[in-house]
């Protein structure tokens, strides 16, 4: 998350992206996660969460606006179409 704050940063294209954060919870949310999060607000950026074959974690629910858990990509489910949907105009 900190290299996608230092892209947007130096990108001001991406100030208005959505990030995607994917992961399979193995993940702790700590000082420096709760900096970078608010940076990324305060810039628009929405933050969305995808977590594999598993409940949404802590961190996830700290750092996204939203968490959707995937077990199976295929055919497209309530969680893809959950993502889509905040994936467009806020």
């Amino acid at each position: 998350m900190a290299e996608a704050l230092r892209l947007v940063e130096e990108a001001p294209a991406f100030r208005q992206a959505d990030l995607v954060l994917v992961t399979d919870g193995a993940d702790r949310f700590e000082e420096d996660d709760e900096r970078v999060r608010g940076r990324l607000r305060a810039l628009g950026v929405r933050v969305q969460g995808i977590a594999i074959a598993r409940a949404p974690s802590q961190y996830m629910n700290l750092m996204c606006e939203s968490a959707v858990s995937v077990h199976d990509l295929d055919p497209p489910g309530e969680a893809t179409r959950e993502i889509a949907r905040r994936l467009g105009p806020p």
